[in-house]
């Protein structure tokens, strides 16, 4: 499962929850066109734990930034709803993401990481805390893209 970030203004939202325009149609075309879309591909799991300590609980910022934000309609896109974050939401990820040394990191993905089965998609050897931190630097510049539009930013695992 990839997690997808689709940044939103707050009228499609709105036709969105409204029911004006259909959620699964909209998604579909922003999931296939780069454009629209952002994703941080199979990694989500392991930042998630490696920010919050675990691999889906978590509160604040740094849970925001990966599973966070409210659902957005009912349908189960593979890991659950679509999610969307308020633009302070969005800011505030941005601003805490913005802080991490993400190369501290390294000693808790080796003592909780690897060989974890329950850590989507399963890590082996230190490359894949090079893929991980590598996700995370996409992750965090863009986050901070977003914040500084103001735009709500929809999240969905799929």
């Amino acid at each position: 499962m990839i997690a997808y970030y689709i940044p939103i203004d707050s009228d499609t939202l709105a036709a969105l929850e409204r029911g004006d325009r259909d959620l699964e149609d909209y998604l579909s075309l922003a999931l296939d066109n780069e454009d629209l879309c952002f994703d941080i591909d199979k990694a989500w799991a392991a930042i998630h734990f490696l920010l919050c300590g675990s691999p889906e609980e978590g509160e604040g910022p740094y849970h925001d930034a990966i599973l966070g934000g409210r659902p957005l309609g009912e349908e189960d896109f593979g890991s659950g709803p679509a999610r969307v974050l308020d633009p302070g939401q969005v800011q505030a990820a941005a601003a805490a993401l913005g802080e991490v040394d993400f190369q501290s990191k390294l000693e808790d993905y080796r003592l909780h990481v690897l060989g974890q089965a329950s850590i989507y998609p399963g890590y082996d050897d230190d490359e894949g805390f090079n893929y991980v931190e590598f996700n995370f630097q996409r992750l965090r510049d863009f986050l901070a893209r977003v914040a500084k539009d103001g735009a709500y930013l929809i999240l969905c695992i799929a």
